[in-house]
């Protein structure tokens, strides 16, 4: 950590976009920093500036514990967000995948039904003429070359 110089600032890009960035900022907590390094009790008064000492050093740290907390939870709900939004264009894509399924499907059922029609309309076409054989066959031609019913 920079041999604890501190403060210290991380940018963390949060979305798709470059302007998309959060920076965090974190203040080094050491001894030094909170002032607790040159604390004495020797004397009742050096007693009492070690304890307004502490207290200001306890407070030093509980603010970069909130400030650090307070960080957490905006990372936290942007991840949140982000998978929510992830969860979503999964959703899309697949409604879009079943529409694209369904059209295919339907393009395929009207094909068929073309098909099987003009099977239907051929067969009948083609037992035309076998009726009209027939039925000249069962009829007969006369010696006079006329239809005989």
């Amino acid at each position: 950590m920079m041999g604890l110089g501190g403060p210290y600032k991380l940018q963390v890009q949060l979305g798709p976009d470059r302007a998309d960035n959060m920076e965090f900022e974190f203040e080094t907590v050491t001894a030094g920093t909170t002032g607790l390094s040159g604390v004495a009790h020797a004397s009742v008064s050096s007693a009492q500036t070690s304890i307004e000492t502490a207290q200001s050093g306890r407070d030093l740290i509980a603010d970069e514990r909130a400030a650090t907390g307070e960080m957490i939870n905006r990372v936290n709900h942007i991840i949140d967000d982000l998978t929510a939004d992830y969860i979503n264009t999964r959703g899309s894509c697949s409604t879009i995948k079943d529409a694209d399924m369904a059209e295919h499907a339907s393009r395929m059922a009207k094909q068929q039904v073309i098909l099987n029609s003009s099977q239907a309309f051929t067969a009948q076409a083609n037992t035309v003429p076998a009726v009209v054989l027939d039925f000249i066959a069962e009829s007969g031609i006369g010696q006079d070359g006329n239809l005989t019913i």
